[in-house]
């Protein structure tokens, strides 16, 4: 009789997975799938990837069902090939929605566990598989294996070819993005000082640079060893220099970074985005003291317009020979300008923030994944050596803000209440459990788009006719640019072809 009982027990559970008519396939990494997707007549369960060594290939599973199914859980077991690749470098992340003004929109991820489906409703996993450094070359297979309330629920198979170089240790590209420290702590439910405070900022820090990603400000003391070794880490491209009032301490500052060799990669970012006739007066003051202390400094001071005092004047007239870190925003960009100053020898930044909007490329949470990718390309074609972007965390209360990133991304709602995720890139974890910081599905489109830019720089080391004959095929202009993933993944392989011919000479 138990025996019987536990069978048809068995066979209930089967049967429940099975009624619940679990539908899977897959999606390319760049494309936001909405909750009422629908598989396409071309839809597969085998995904095809390339990558580089130390490259993060990735891919969507997007499930739907007819029923309601509790307790669907993944599995990736390591996949077979020339070398090993363990199952340790698989990561699948559960896509989370936020509401925006355009309807529902994945961006939070989270570790999947396991995932409840809701009839009708399609739940996309970001699946991700990071290339170690000593993989061999070669073509290997692998599987997702998923199963629901005890039996399976499908499975999706990969074939990824590891391409025979590996990506950069450094960054090609320098970034500088902002981590707003106090709303970490607001969010996280910590005290803002402490070690468990400093635990969490580290912990903020990096996961950026997994990204490939440089924050504003190394979480350590810059004189003490602890921060020599964020100093060394060849991963970091640019940091905030601090900018003491005291001489003396400006001076024993910048002495002990010059001395580590690390002050060339530091900046100094003390006026924002200047047009009055006051905030120009106060860069001449910052850079008469610099010129004093800090001859060889160099000085970022973002801007997105002229000088309003004074028509005949521009912002290249009032800066130059001053900042040495040109930064404007996209759709201020004055190529012949900007041009000039980088053969004089500075470097020629961009940045995006509450603006633009469409149909230029930026990080909100309404615009298409590629959106958030092709910037990448586009700072290669405008000859850009690096992007900045004024912060990953800006979780302030409401009603000016947000009170729960979570639940509402319209997060600079004094300037707009229909911008959603401008300044935030990450999200607190504690809100599902877990300890530190967890990615948006945009953070992850912009170390697509990194991954890139690396590809785009090695080529162009080999043929600098190639690489920009590829990127200007899919960049035409700041707001003219390729917006399906597909066309991207082939100009990669044209790319690792030119990058190859390294290799044959």
């Amino acid at each position: 009789m138990v025996l019987l009982l536990c069978a048809l027990l068995l066979v209930s559970a089967l049967q429940s997975a099975h009624a619940a008519g679990v539908q899977v396939w897959t999606e390319p990494a760049a494309t936001k799938i909405l909750e009422d997707a629908e598989a396409s007549a071309h839809a597969t369960r085998t995904v095809r990837l390339s990558a580089a060594r130390r490259e993060f290939a990735a891919f969507q599973i997007v499930l739907s069902a007819d029923a309601d199914v509790k307790g669907l859980t993944a599995k990736a077991p390591a996949p077979e090939g020339p070398g090993r690749i363990s199952a340790r470098n698989i990561t699948i992340w559960r896509e989370h929605y936020v509401n925006t003004n355009e309807g529902r929109k994945p961006d939070p991820l989270s570790l999947l566990k396991s995932v409840d489906l809701k009839a009708g409703v399609a739940q996309p996993l970001y699946v991700e598989i990071e290339v170690p450094a000593n993989a061999k070359a070669g073509s290997y297979e692998g599987t997702i294996e998923l199963s629901a309330g005890g039996a399976e629920a499908g499975q999706v198979r990969y074939h990824l070819t590891v391409r025979d170089f590996a990506l950069p240790l450094k960054p090609s590209l320098r970034t500088a993005f902002g981590i707003q420290e106090n709303c970490i702590a607001r969010q996280e439910k910590i005290s803002g000082s402490g070690p468990t405070f400093e635990k969490y900022r580290k912990a903020y820090y990096e996961l950026l640079l997994s990204h490939r990603v440089s924050a504003y400000n190394i979480p350590a003391d810059l004189m003490t060893g602890e921060g020599a070794k964020y100093l060394n880490d060849p991963r970091m491209t640019s940091y905030v220099i601090p900018y003491p009032g005291e001489d003396a301490k400006l001076k024993a500052l910048c002495d002990h970074l010059r001395a580590g060799g690390w002050l060339d990669k530091g900046y100094f970012y003390i006026v924002d985005e200047p047009y009055s006739k006051d905030s120009f007066e106060q860069i001449d003051k910052h850079v008469a003291r610099l010129k004093r202390l800090v001859p060889d400094y160099k000085l970022v001071a973002p801007y997105f317009r002229n000088p309003d005092f004074d028509e005949k004047l521009s912002v290249y007239d009032l800066l130059k020979g001053k900042v040495n870190i040109w930064c404007c925003v996209t759709n201020f960009h004055d190529e012949k300008a900007l041009d000039e100053r980088a053969k004089a020898g500075e470097e020629v930044w961009n940045y995006v923030c509450c603006g633009p909007g469409k149909p230029f490329a930026n990080f909100f949470v309404t615009m298409p994944a590629m959106s958030h990718r092709m910037l990448f390309w586009q700072e290669w074609k405008y000859r850009s050596s690096g992007l900045l972007y004024w912060s990953t965390t800006y979780w302030e209360p409401a009603p000016t803000g947000t009170d729960d990133p979570w639940e509402d991304m319209a997060t600079v709602k004094w300037i707009s209440k229909d911008l959603y995720g401008d300044g935030s890139l990450l999200y607190p974890g504690h809100k599902v459990g877990h300890y530190g910081p967890l990615p948006s599905l945009r953070l992850k489109m912009i170390r697509q788009g990194l991954q890139d830019y690396e590809y785009i720089a090695m080529a162009a080391k080999v043929s600098p006719a190639d690489a920009d004959r590829i990127v200007n095929s899919q960049v035409i202009s700041w707001t003219e640019f390729q917006g399906a993933p597909e066309p991207i993944e082939t100009e990669k392989d044209a790319l690792a072809l030119v990058i190859a011919r390294s290799a044959r000479r």
